[in-house]
């Protein structure tokens, strides 16, 4: 579940996404969003999560 855009992605994603490591919040990296609204309301949690925890890279699972 992406948690920033309260979007299901399945069980492996294949998106690259990072993970909150304070409260493990997961969104994708790229953003499947084309409205400005959306992408303004995106680009205020580039740094940090909801939480105020920082971002870590999580590797894509290619199968």
């Amino acid at each position: 579940m992406d948690n920033l855009r309260c979007l299901h992605v399945g069980i492996c994603p294949t998106e690259e996404s990072k993970a909150c490591t304070r409260c493990g919040c997961v969104t994708m990296l790229r953003s499947p969003n084309k409205t400005n609204a959306m992408k303004q309301w995106e680009q205020r949690w580039n740094k940090n999560c909801l939480c105020g925890g920082l971002w870590r890279r999580i590797p894509s699972t290619l199968s």
